[in-house]
């Protein structure tokens, strides 16, 4: 399984590149590449039509530019070499990896495993087979850019916060979309550096 993150947002909300933001030095991209490789061989960054986020990432570009986390999506599957993808937004920087583990473990007779958090399904953090990169490609070129979309297309399966809540923290799902959700999570960082577990 090889690891992507998507880190080719414009950050509207935020004002500025999210996947440059920074926490006490690495930026939230090379914080959950830090947290998560111990899983995994290989990481991408899928990086939209920009080149690598940091010097070290390997970036892969959008085959359709412009067009949101599904073109992410499918610029990570058709650049993998393992037949599964993990995929997590570079804006989930509190995420553990026993939520990746628990949604790994669920990848088998099926095209995708995503989760879900107290608010809904979370469908940019999650597994998807390399095979459904053809149906992302099809949807894309119609200009349906919605990755809930794809899920609908696909044999996915969701893991229900009910079957998550009592191992894995609410925090996990975090998303950093504005100025106060960045304060937070830095204050996070600042008290302790938050369960990598």
């Amino acid at each position: 399984m090889t690891l992507a993150v998507l880190a080719g947002g414009t950050g509207t909300r935020m004002g500025r590149d999210k996947a440059l933001l920074t926490v006490g030095g690495p930026s939230l991209t090379e914080l959950i590449i830090r947290r998560l490789r111990p899983l995994f061989r290989t990481v991408l960054v899928a990086a939209g039509d920009r080149g690598p986020r940091t010097a070290a990432d390997a970036a892969v570009r959008d085959v359709f530019p412009g067009r949101g986390p599904l073109a992410g999506i499918h610029a990570a599957l058709i650049a993998s070499a393992t037949p599964w993808v993990f995929v997590v937004p570079c804006d989930m920087p509190l995420v553990t990896r026993a939520l990746v583990r628990e949604l790994a473990g669920a990848a088998s007779d099926c095209d995708a495993v995503v989760g879900e958090s107290a608010r809904g399904l979370e469908p940019l953090l999650g597994c998807y087979c390399r095979s459904v990169a053809p149906v992302a490609g099809r949807l894309l070129a119609r200009g349906q850019c919605r990755v809930r979309t794809l899920l609908d297309e696909i044999d996915a399966k969701i893991v229900s916060w009910d079957d998550l809540r009592e191992r894995i923290p609410e925090r996990v799902y975090m998303n950093v979309n504005t100025p106060e959700d960045y304060e937070k999570v830095v204050a996070l960082y600042s008290e302790g550096r938050p369960d990598d577990e």
